[in-house]
């Protein structure tokens, strides 16, 4: 076993996998396009493809580029209490082609936290209308 599975295997918490039964994990080393490469050069086709991958395939040369750009001038800031002119651009696209009635853009990084940021949305705006144990 490789250190890095060895390390792995004791570290790291998969979801989503019971680890006292679950198979050792495959350990890729690269991606193109759909297919994702282990360590002994097997090649696999990524069907759990996630984010732009599913749609645009791992390595796409103009996401490539677009965020090496945007690396070298700013790679981070968080939202609370800051913000960064690619955000607001987005920001403001997203509101250009949304119905009217939106006129706010929460930016989430995966789905449990965007709903748990909605049930609060939804908390926080009962309770500013004086209804605090009203939830839905």
């Amino acid at each position: 076993m490789s250190k890095l599975k060895k390390w792995d295997k004791e570290h790291v918490w998969h979801p989503f996998t019971q680890m006292q039964t679950a198979k050792e994990p495959i350990l890729f080393l690269k991606a193109e396009k759909s297919k994702l490469y282990d360590e002994n050069g097997l090649s696999y086709l990524d069907c759990n493809s996630s984010w732009w991958t599913n749609i645009l395939g791992h390595g796409n040369k103009k996401i490539r580029k677009a965020v090496n750009k945007q690396f070298k001038e700013l790679d981070h800031t968080i939202f609370a209490f800051a913000t960064n002119v690619p955000a607001i651009k987005l920001a403001q696209k997203i509101i250009e082609i949304t119905p009217k009635t939106f006129q706010k853009v929460f930016f989430s990084d995966n789905g449990s936290t965007s709903v748990e940021v909605a049930l609060k949305m939804v908390f926080q705006y009962w309770s500013n209308k004086g209804t605090p144990k009203k939830r839905i």
